[in-house]
């Protein structure tokens, strides 16, 4: 009998079978009687008896149940006429003497003509009900695009929105459509034919396809010649030895890494031309847990969902979106814990959550069972496979074999080659072994090497003929107008990132106790000891006391801030691919380092005219100290940035202060310096700062009226400028795949 599958055309599908006492399956596996796709459909969903006198219908264990008539049933009498809920699907059951058959009532994905009374001629998209189109979806801008017809035929112009409009591959802000051109919005995909903007039918889908596929890298062959398929909806599970190929396969289908030979499609579409379009719709987590321990599971959620979904969200939206994801995670009890005090299971189910809130297609895990208790293996595995059938593609890499039966398929990986590709229960048969522990012996031993993709198809012809005929279309390399559009509404979104990562950074520095006792009791405890250098009975103090000054803020303010940048690498990557501005956590940084420069220079103040009585509480004091702590902040900044890792930042801290006191002018007037050196002396922060401080205390000259002020603020700008390079660097290009 053929398959109901809901991405066929929108005219009802039916499906006969004789009341012979068969039983058929309806479920998303390809093995089912019935096919259907879509959210809440299970891999096995339900078994339907074909008894003549009584038809009956039986939940087979599905993660969101089954409905007859609008009502949950665990096994139910079928009648004719009846309405049978399947996940998003519904299906018509009409009984003869002879027969049941299926038809598929809600099979909307169809392709479509759009807005042919749309009002002045325009079709207005975006995820507000008030548009022609209404996408609901969290990658979908409240007004994302509109689509406009005149006298010349249809054009595109994209709304200012958070993930772009891409005709073609290629994010633009307005551009003419011509035959064939198509265009994705969010995880959305139209097209341009007859004249006519239609609607396509593969939403909420990503077709994986991977045609010998390979990667090397320093004269290594990572991966050899991999030919696999990825069904919308699949949860596949990675298996294979270490440094079989895994975790480099899921790079390059993620696209941070691309294939030296082969080609990826994306729903039929080249990844190496469409990969931005799609990249927005996949999720990675990786094994590393990238959270910042001192917030709470909700400040967690409330934060990333800023950042992951678009800026025209409400806080309402916001906030329906971060409880949904805590739910589902299984973390409601957890809400006001800090991250610091989760479990090791909780916490991974939190990182997992951080990537489901901009609701990806495709979810690649990499190794989030790893040193988890049976019990709490079993635990994920449930919440796994409930997140695959809601309707996203999860692909598991694990070294763990419990509960794989929750798995759609199994993929083994040996030497960067695909040796099997199908269901769970068939890998032991295809390796001759009674566990699945024993194919990694047998695999290891070279008992099997073919190279197998379970019998699914490798490719869709049309599709790809298609995809490479866009290729070969001429378009422009970069539409600037895109970053043009609507800067009230990007300024007013950019403002809301820079409030929330400032007061993300703030709780991070007021909630570690420890350390910020430390930082506050810096600068008195160095001017206690410059007290024991220092005569507190001498009538005026001499220059090198105020070199020491400026020395110490400096210091003081480099060591501060060294370790920041550097030990969130990692986590500032994956948030600025989902939609960070570097210059928002770039101004948040800015402003946490102002307000503790702040702090530390009024205690450092105040502990000097404690000790020195002879100094004054002045305002030329407190302003020139915070000068020296504040210009070492942002020098400590970008050496965290610059140098990559906590470790070589606290290496490569001395080879940048050590400068500040050789070229500062208190051991050699400037003068005196060889011409290299009193050029070099113009890069440090402490040759103007001292030399300000010279001029007040000594001279008693004006606080502002010097051109060392000048040279300050133009070596701190240089610092702020080399920090977002280095941080632009480091973090890679936003949605790059």
């Amino acid at each position: 009998m053929n398959l109901v599958e809901t991405t066929q055309a929108a005219a009802a599908t039916a499906s006969l079978f004789p009341l012979d006492g068969r039983e058929l399956t309806i479920g998303r596996d390809a093995s089912c009687d019935i096919r259907l796709t879509g959210i809440g459909v299970s891999r096995r969903h339900a078994v339907v008896r074909c008894d003549a006198a009584r038809p009956r219908v039986a939940d087979a264990g599905s993660t969101y149940g089954t409905s007859l008539d609008g009502a949950p049933v665990t096994e139910a009498v079928l009648r004719g006429d009846s309405a049978l809920t399947i996940g998003v699907n519904v299906l018509r059951v009409y009984i003869d003497d002879v027969s049941i058959s299926f038809t598929l009532l809600n099979s909307d994905g169809g392709d479509s003509a759009l807005g042919g009374d749309a009002e002045g001629g325009q079709i207005r998209i975006g995820r507000d009900p008030e548009n022609d189109i209404c996408l609901p979806h969290p990658m979908v801008s409240r007004f994302h695009a509109v689509v406009k017809k005149d006298a010349e035929g249809l054009s595109v112009v994209d709304q200012g929105s958070a993930n772009s409009t891409y005709v073609n591959g290629r994010s633009v802000g307005t551009r003419s459509l011509r035959e064939g051109d198509v265009v994705h919005i969010g995880p959305f995909r139209f097209y341009v034919k007859g004249g006519e903007f239609r609607r396509a039918d593969d939403i909420s889908k990503i077709r994986i396809e991977a045609h010998a596929l390979g990667v090397k890298l320093g004269g290594k062959r990572l991966l050899d010649n991999i030919n696999l398929t990825i069904e919308p909806g699949d949860f596949i599970a990675l298996l294979g030895p270490s440094g079989a190929g895994k975790s480099t396969l899921c790079k390059v289908l993620s696209g941070q890494l691309a294939p030296t030979s082969g080609r990826l499609f994306m729903n039929g579409f080249p990844a190496a031309k469409f990969g931005a379009v799609f990249a927005r719709s996949m999720g990675y987590v990786s094994q590393q847990i990238l959270l910042r321990p001192e917030l709470t599971v909700w400040e967690t959620l409330s934060d990333q969902s800023l950042i992951r979904l678009p800026g025209d969200s409400t806080e309402e939206e916001r906030r329906c979106r971060a409880a949904e994801v805590l739910e589902l995670m299984e973390l409601a009890n957890r809400r006001d814990a800090r991250v610091s005090n989760l479990s090791g299971g909780e916490a991974r189910r939190l990182h997992v959550g951080v990537e489901l809130l901009a609701s990806p297609y495709v979810v690649i895990l990499d190794e989030p069972l790893a040193g988890l208790d049976p019990g709490l293996i079993g635990k994920f595995m449930q919440i796994f496979k409930r997140i695959s059938d809601m309707g996203h593609t999860l692909i598991l890499i694990t070294h763990t074999l419990e509960r794989l039966d929750l798995c759609d398929r199994l993929v083994y990986i040996q030497a960067g080659k695909t040796l099997f590709s199908g269901a769970p229960d068939g890998i032991c048969g295809y390796f001759g072994v009674s566990s699945i522990s024993q194919v990694y012996e047998r695999s290891g031993a070279g008992g099997v090497g073919a190279d197998a993709d379970g019998g699914r198809a490798t490719g869709d012809a049309a599709a790809a003929a298609h995809a490479v005929a866009a290729a070969e279309q001429d378009l422009p390399r970069r539409d600037w107008a895109s970053a043009l559009r609507h800067p009230l509404m990007a300024l007013r979104f950019f403002a809301r990132q820079s409030c929330a990562l400032t007061a993300r950074y703030a709780k991070v520095y007021v909630r570690d106790r420890r350390n910020m006792l430390l930082l506050m009791a810096q600068t008195p405890l160095i001017t206690l000891l410059l007290g024991f250098v220092y005569k507190m009975s001498i009538l005026q103090l001499p220059i090198s006391f105020y070199f020491c000054l400026t020395v110490t803020g400096i210091w003081v303010g480099g060591l501060d801030a060294v370790r920041e940048v550097a030990s969130e690498l990692p986590l500032l990557a994956r948030e600025a691919r989902c939609g960070m501005s570097r210059w928002a956590y770039v101004i948040a940084r800015l402003a946490v380092a102002a307000a503790l420069s702040a702090a530390q220079a009024l205690l450092f103040a105040a502990s000097a005219v404690v000790i020195f009585r002879q100094l004054e509480f002045s305002c030329p004091l407190l302003v020139l100290l915070y000068a020296a702590i504040f210009s070492g902040n942002l020098l400590g900044l970008a050496v965290s940035v610059c140098s990559g890792g906590v470790g070589r930042a606290i290496s490569t801290l001395p080879i940048v202060l050590i400068p500040q006191i050789f070229f500062s002018g208190i051991l050699v007037m400037f003068e005196h310096m060889a011409e290299l050196g009193r050029q070099l002396s113009r890069l440090t922060i402490s040759r103007p700062v001292f030399g300000i401080m010279k001029k007040v205390f000594f001279l008693d000259r004006p606080l502002f009226r010097h051109i060392e002020w000048a040279e300050l603020i133009l070596l701190c700008v240089g610092l702020i400028i080399i920090f977002w390079i280095a941080l632009r660097s480091r973090t890679g290009r936003r949605g790059a795949v």
